[in-house]
């Protein structure tokens, strides 16, 4: 179990934060949601998968823009390549 995060409006990237944790914590939330008998709140199992698999979009956002944002070295010599990766993912 780790904490769970909130998000943050001015950084693009804490809402893959939160879908993380909330991925991380899910049984842990279920059953605190089934105690509460709040049954109508437990996320699906087919939210959960639509939410790892946003997350797996939005890492390869992350990763991609750190790589874009270096400051020691050309990042414009790596732009093609990281567009066919973002291209790659989309499709």
């Amino acid at each position: 179990m780790t904490t769970l995060k909130k998000e943050c409006p001015t950084r693009w990237n804490s809402f893959m934060v939160v879908l993380e944790s909330l991925s991380k914590n899910r049984e842990f939330i279920e059953r605190c949601l089934t105690r509460m008998r709040k049954y109508d709140t437990i996320p699906s199992l087919e939210t959960s998968s639509t939410m790892e698999e946003l997350v797996t979009f939005l890492r390869v956002l992350q990763k991609t823009t750190a790589l874009l944002s270096g400051s020691k070295y050309t990042t414009s010599s790596i732009a093609l390549l990281t567009w066919c990766s973002l291209d790659t993912v989309v499709r």
